[in-house]
């Protein structure tokens, strides 16, 4: 009988060191500057998602996330790009940049542009988990049915040091409108 991860935590009680993925620094220094820009002085922030076939490919619930200041958002969708937001991306005044080769080359390429920001935001477990592996700072949007590391209640988990999980406990207008405060740096 082999034990399962929950009962291996349990044994041993402890967090996570941290960051374990590694990042090469350069690269995501040089993503970082090119994300920025003439914007030196915004934060960069990812939003990770599932993508649907909406006009705005399932980015609709974050879209008043979008109209905050200061901020170079950045879209990193975990599927497929669809044509509503494939055109959303490329329109010249969309609020969000698209790193088209940001899983091309499987974990380096995803831990180097994570490495390049300072925040990510995500409903997305796959996105969330791999910001924490590489040490940055992630707020989990986690639903009724979230997995298993991200616990039930609170908004700490001993399995993701660098996350803050945002329980989905009320409408979803709301945690969005809460979220743009947050971001906005007025909690």
């Amino acid at each position: 009988i082999a034990p399962g991860l929950a009962d291996i935590a349990q044994i041993y009680g402890g967090r996570p060191a941290g960051a374990w993925l590694p990042v090469d620094g350069v690269h995501a220094a040089a993503l970082r500057q090119r994300l920025l820009a003439d914007r030196a002085h915004d934060r960069v922030i990812g939003l990770a998602w599932q993508p649907t076939a909406s006009a705005l490919g399932g980015l609709e619930p974050f879209a008043p996330l979008l109209d905050v200041p200061g901020i170079r958002w950045v879209a990193l969708p975990m599927g497929a790009v669809t044509p509503g937001l494939s055109q959303m991306l490329a329109a010249p005044n969309s609020p969000l940049l698209y790193e088209s080769t940001w899983m091309s080359n499987g974990l380096g390429s995803i831990a180097g542009l994570l490495g390049a920001l300072d925040l990510l935001i995500s409903s997305e477990d796959l996105a969330a988990t791999l910001a924490g592996a590489v040490g940055k700072p992630v707020w989990k949007m986690a639903g009724v049915n979230a997995h298993w590391s991200w616990g039930t209640e609170g908004a700490a988990t001993k399995w993701h040091p660098t996350a803050r999980v945002i329980r989905a406990t009320q409408a979803t207008e709301t945690l969005i409108a809460d979220l743009a405060q947050f971001v906005a740096g007025r909690p």
